[in-house]
């Protein structure tokens, strides 16, 4: 059945059925997918490209940087060469001067001697010839070394320079082949999500998590009960309920919610938006766990990485992403299997009409009662021992006051030892005349 919606532009009236309304869904995903993946390829066609622009830069530096030094030693050259050039010249100037001179002494004689002058001349100019002609093969010799040093000098730059165009040429081609590398990436990745939109446009989250349950529930919980939680309490209620038995005893129970980005509002809520009613769920239909089953925040690093668990905020609560469904009521499950003795013990404790909890009661009771009274009794004990710390320094310094008058009574008792007449009368005569006839007794 159509819906009647209003175009906020126009304000004219219209209706759209169910598969209408989610093609212009699919339409606004796709076109947001296809916006963030240009986005993103952009950025790295952009780090390529100056990363390109940098290395083409320092190879440019480095290439001129060697035709520098190239020129250098090509200057070096020229005026090594100039230098050869001018002592060359010297030399020519230095060898034919005297050759000249001699010509012209030859002339002035041959003058005189005109039947002789032909002959003359011949011997004359003979050794001038062979001396020019030797020169000349030097000056040749020195061309051809000229010309083999500049060639020596000159040819590792230019292999140089050959390298370095060779290797910017092949970083660009690497740069290329990256390139489309990354574009036929995009490329598939954009394939992918369409193929996955197209998946998921016959199925809603909650009938994709039933439907993966359903294909193992025979195999892996065959005395489990996995079902929508039509039961209203306080105006809410969660989605699934997944409660497993063993022998009559509840093993596990987890309450279920399913939130997927399709069906939020223009404002996008987060994952923790939906973690207060999900645990007031959880708490009003009794279930030991609470997971979301989430495709919220789809960028967050966190909730992409698997199992998140976020019992720090909530009790026993996790989220998850649909690919993590079975898997986290299989590890669910699997702990509680292994607690199962526990769980039955507790039972059959229950059946036996064991007042545990009175029985804790009693003994935490006792427990405050005893530290109680032995808090008392230790601040009795310390007391006591303070006082008998006090009464052993009274008595220490009493001690000490007659240990002291021992003392002076022994200094006193040595000084009545050692008195005698003679010390008595000792520069009084009168006294001496008195006590002259008294003898003193022995040994004083």
């Amino acid at each position: 059945m159509g819906a009647e919606l209003s175009c906020p532009k126009c304000g004219q009236a219209f209706k759209i059925d169910e598969s209408g309304y989610a093609e212009i869904i699919k339409q606004v995903r796709d076109d947001k997918f296809e916006k963030e993946l240009n986005q993103r390829v952009e950025l790295v066609q952009a780090n390529l490209v100056k990363e390109l622009e940098i290395t083409t830069a320092r190879l440019e530096s480095e290439k001129k940087e060697a035709l520098n030094d190239r020129d250098k030693d090509l200057h070096d050259l020229n005026s090594r060469i100039e230098r050869m050039e001018a002592e060359k010249r010297v030399a020519v100037s230095e060898a034919t001067v005297p050759l000249n001179n001699k010509i012209t002494e030859l002339e002035g004689r041959i003058s005189g001697f005109e039947g002789d002058k032909r002959l003359a001349i011949s011997d004359a100019t003979s050794p001038l010839t062979n001396e020019i002609t030797r020169l000349k093969g030097q000056l040749e010799r020195v061309d051809a070394d000229k010309q083999l040093a500049v060639r020596d000098a000159v040819d590792p730059f230019n292999q140089k320079v050959t390298d370095l165009e060779k290797q910017l040429e092949d970083q660009a081609r690497d740069f290329d082949v990256k390139i489309q590398r990354l574009t036929q990436e995009h490329e598939n990745y954009v394939h992918m999500r369409k193929a996955q939109s197209t998946k998921m446009m016959g199925e809603t989250l909650e009938e994709h998590c039933q439907n993966q349950f359903n294909l193992i529930r025979a195999a892996a919980f065959p005395n489990a009960i996995f079902e929508k939680d039509n039961t209203v309490v306080e105006g809410t209620k969660g989605d699934f309920i997944f409660r497993d038995m063993f022998e009559g005893v509840e093993t596990v129970s987890i309450m279920f919610e399913m939130k997927n980005e399709d069906e939020a509002t223009e404002r996008k809520k987060k994952n923790e938006d939906h973690f207060d009613k999900l645990d007031k769920d959880r708490t009003r239909k009794k279930c030991e766990y609470a997971v979301l089953v989430s495709m919220l925040e789809s960028d967050s690093d966190v909730y992409n990485s698997g199992i998140v668990d976020v019992s720090h905020c909530y009790e026993k609560m996790y989220v998850i992403r649909p690919q993590f469904f079975i898997p986290m009521i299989s590890l669910l499950r699997n702990a509680a299997l292994r607690s199962l003795t526990d769980r039955l013990e507790l039972a059959k404790a229950r059946e036996q009409n064991v007042d545990v909890t009175d029985f804790v009661e009693k003994l935490f009771d006792f427990k405050t009662k005893f530290a109680k009274n032995y808090d008392t009794a230790s601040k009795h004990f310390e007391d006591a021992i303070t006082q008998i710390d006090k009464s052993i320094k009274s008595l220490e310094a009493t001690k000490q006051k007659l240990v002291s008058s021992q003392t002076q009574l022994r200094w006193a008792n040595d000084k009545a030892q050692g008195l005698t007449i003679r010390k008595l009368t000792y520069n009084n005569k009168t006294m001496q005349e008195r006590f002259s006839g008294i003898s003193e007794p022995d040994g004083e």
